[in-house]
């Protein structure tokens, strides 16, 4: 079982946040690249061929500058090249077009299931359909399964509802206050904001984990130039 961790804060070309979405994604690559037999080994593993030969090369490249995949959680978020492993992985996910952020500079990736279809779909040349996600989430499990190990997505539950706040409260939750939203301080109008956490069961290699996105989002998609607010993701070790 690979350890899973929370966020932490870091710097990518000035632009300040949590890396919650991003470590997710990269601790779910490695739950779909790592061999659970190199870990018990060597106490570590490195990426099947497959995740390596099928990538983009931009992707290929950045596992060939970290080849390792290391059980323990606190490597990530404790030594000091568990931590610019992070932040390299952070800056190489920003400023994609083909991915959703809630930054308008393009960093800070939107925690959704749809941003991990599109996460496939961009690095890996597949065509997953964002409208049908547990159908793309079971061709992603396929895709990565092999003979050695079973890989499964199941969205549990999903919950959302819709909360209404004031620009002032919105601003204190998100990591770019722009004047398209600092210019609304103070005038006490009511945004409706939809609140919504998807959560996804994982079995991989027999090991249960939880991958819990929570979204927070301007209902009216069209008011600003980026409706993502806020959120976040994290996988747990079940």
């Amino acid at each position: 079982m690979l350890e899973t961790d929370e966020c932490i804060q870091i710097s990518n070309k000035g632009r300040n946040y949590t890396d919650c979405m991003e470590f997710s994604l990269l601790r779910f690559l490695q739950l779909c690249a790592y061999n659970c037999d190199q870990i018990q080994t060597n106490k570590f593993s490195g990426y099947n061929e497959y995740i390596k030969n099928e990538s983009k090369s931009e992707l290929t490249n950045f596992i060939k500058t970290n080849p390792i995949i290391y059980p323990e959680a606190e490597f990530y978020r404790l030594t000091d090249e568990g931590k610019k492993q992070r932040a390299d992985w952070a800056e190489f996910v920003s400023d994609r077009d083909f991915l959703d952020y809630y930054r308008n500079d393009k960093a800070e990736l939107f925690t959704s299931v749809t941003n991990i279809i599109k996460f496939f779909n961009g690095f890996f040349n597949m065509d997953f359909d964002i409208l049908t996600p547990q159908e793309s989430l079971n061709l992603l499990g396929t895709k990565f399964s092999n003979k050695n190990k079973n890989i499964s997505i199941r969205v549990e539950e999903i919950n959302s509802n819709t909360n209404f706040k004031t620009m002032d409260d919105i601003l204190r939750s998100v990591s770019r206050p722009e004047v398209e939203y600092t210019k609304y301080i103070g005038n006490n109008k009511l945004y409706p904001i939809i609140i919504s956490t998807t959560y996804l069961d994982l079995i991989i290699d027999g090991f249960a984990y939880e991958w819990a996105l929570t979204e927070l989002y301007f209902k009216d998609s069209e008011l600003f130039e980026n409706k993502f607010i806020t959120g976040h993701s994290v996988i747990y070790n079940k």
